[in-house]
């Protein structure tokens, strides 16, 4: 019997003007049309029916396996909470290239098979090495689509929030920025993809199917509205860390700070000193462990 407990969570500071946001943008999502009910596909990133690009695959301390039906398969895996990080890399032979494409997002169809909410992060990686990375909580038995803008204005625009502000009202889920923000990172050539865990106290089981970009749909004009963009940003991101300690062989204490750095926002006009926009985000601490009877 693997028994899990979380001992404590410290919360970091919260923005209360941002949950009146997320309010008004539910109720908005309530009455308008989702943009991607009609998504425009532009290219499929991979086909797991295909056995030449399963080769693209490599599970480092997770597990995989293909389910579903012939024709229209799935991946499944599983990310172990054995270890701090455990990833699968999806790198095909030829990096993929977008350069024919303007304005898009990528996105993929998730289950959440786990009996626990899952915080899954995707690291996209391009051909000079450069990396953005990308995070989602996914609650128990969550079927959907997830997605994120790489290029267009709602890719490269700091909306002033802590992590980002959602470009469409849409029932798909955003991935949020966990990397440092670098507005000269080109993604049109792209090398790999890094979909992994760290420091989960139990597995996280999942389904992964239709890796696609999609064409992004036309900017929402009450999209960060009030006053208009800020000049400039300071480079800001999210540093995670986890860890383990293996007592024995029946019990681990894991350890996760979120925020490490303790990031702010800042914003300003034409000089520094001319701060139009400040905000603390703050550190969170979590520890558990898991023992194995």
């Amino acid at each position: 019997m693997l028994l899990t407990c979380l001992l404590f969570i410290l919360g970091g500071c919260e923005n209360a003007e941002n949950k009146w946001n997320a309010k008004i943008a539910l109720e908005q999502q309530n009455t308008k049309a989702d943009p991607f009910a009609n998504e425009q596909l532009l290219t499929k990133l991979i086909d797991f029916n295909s056995p030449q690009q399963r080769h693209w695959l490599t599970a480092q301390d997770s597990q995989i396996q293909f389910i579903g039906d012939a024709d229209d398969k799935k991946l499944a895996i599983t990310f172990s909470a054995k270890v701090n990080k455990s990833q699968l890399r999806i790198q095909p032979q030829t990096p993929w290239d977008f350069s024919a494409y303007a304005n898009f997002n990528m996105a993929f169809d998730v289950e959440n098979n786990s009996p626990t909410s899952a915080q899954i992060y995707l690291s996209v990686e391009n051909t000079d090495g450069k990396t953005q990375r990308r995070s989602v909580s996914l609650p128990p038995a969550y079927r959907g689509t997830v997605y994120f803008p790489l290029t267009g204005i709602e890719a490269q625009t700091d909306s002033g929030l802590w992590g980002d502000a959602p470009p469409w009202q849409t029932q798909d889920k955003l991935m949020v920025w966990r990397s440092w923000r670098k507005t000269d990172e080109q993604m049109n050539q792209m090398a790999a993809l890094d979909f992994f865990t760290l420091g989960v106290l139990d597995d996280k089981t999942m389904a992964i199917n239709n890796i696609r970009l999609r064409q992004n749909p036309p900017t929402e004009p009450d999209w960060i509205v009030g006053g208009g963009l800020p000049k400039h940003a300071d480079d800001y991101g999210q540093l995670d860390f986890s860890t383990s300690w293996d007592i024995d062989d029946n019990f681990t204490v894991n350890a996760e700070v979120i925020n490490v750095t303790n990031e702010n926002i800042l914003k300003y006009a034409d000089v520094r000193e001319r701060v139009t926009n400040l905000q603390y985000a703050g550190r969170r601490f979590q520890v558990g462990f898991s023992a194995l009877f």
